[in-house]
């Protein structure tokens, strides 16, 4: 499916609500998309998360094995 399509369906969707407070959670919700800043990752921010990491983990695992040929 293309965004085309997608589009089309959300704006039949929309168009089909019958209610304002559904719309006004709608708006809410697009404005809040619009104020969060994307934050930029920073080298290092994952430092930490990784305390153990076994002696094979370069090893070639066995289940990729005739792919690897």
């Amino acid at each position: 499916m293309n965004i085309q399509t997608k589009k089309l369906e959300l704006h039949n969707w929309i168009s089909q609500i019958k209610d304002m407070s559904t719309i006004k959670e709608i708006e809410s919700f697009i404005k809040s998309l619009k104020q969060k800043p994307l934050k930029k990752r920073e080298f290092g921010c994952g430092k930490g998360i990784f305390t153990y990491v076994s002696d094979d983990f370069d090893e070639p695992l066995d289940d990729f094995k005739e792919y690897m040929q």
